[in-house]
């Protein structure tokens, strides 16, 4: 399976946080050589001095976009590249904040806007997809739903997504700890 996962050029692993993407990531950028693309949600806390749950409505919308946007300016012209997260756990994101309330109903529109245009990025942008799917992972009540959200949208925009978990990979590297 890693030889397989290693012939494609351009790698975005999707799941929801916390079940192992950093790690996995990095350890695919190190033995392919490929540039690690980071998922920059943890630094842009940092530079706002906030934690995610004190945002208000307005800065979770402006903070889920700049994730978004750091990530799109980070693999345009990319040739080769593992990435920690993907379109789809943005659209995931959103899609869960908006369904939960916390952000302004202003922004279905927005919504709905970009489950069209992520049909067509998510073909172009990627040559393959991984799912970090959670099996053997704790998960609390808001993984689980942006876990299912993520799922829902592999399924309907990119069915031809490879699973792994960290059964899979267990036996890629004993260095690597997911």
């Amino acid at each position: 399976m890693l030889n397989n996962i290693l012939r494609h050029n351009k790698i975005a692993i999707c799941g929801t946080h916390g079940v192992g993407k950093t790690t996995l990531a990095k350890y695919l950028s190190e033995i392919s050589g490929y540039k690690y693309i980071p998922e920059m949600a943890r630094e842009l806390l940092e530079v706002k001095e906030k934690k995610f749950n004190e945002l208000n409505a307005r800065d979770v919308m402006d903070f889920q976009s700049a994730v978004y946007f750091s990530h799109i300016f980070m693999i345009r012209g990319q040739t080769q590249f593992v990435s920690d997260r993907g379109i789809i756990d943005h659209f995931a994101y959103l899609a869960y904040h908006v369904r939960k309330g916390t952000l302004y109903p202003d922004l279905l529109p927005l919504y709905s806007i970009l489950s069209k245009k992520i049909r067509t990025e998510l073909v172009s942008t990627y040559d393959l997809i991984l799912y970090y799917s959670p099996e053997g992972v704790n998960l609390d009540r808001e993984q689980q739903e942006i876990d299912n959200l993520i799922s829902q949208y592999l399924s309907l925009f990119h069915p031809d997504y490879v699973s792994v978990n960290r059964r899979t990979i267990s036996g890629w590297s004993n260095n690597m700890v997911a």
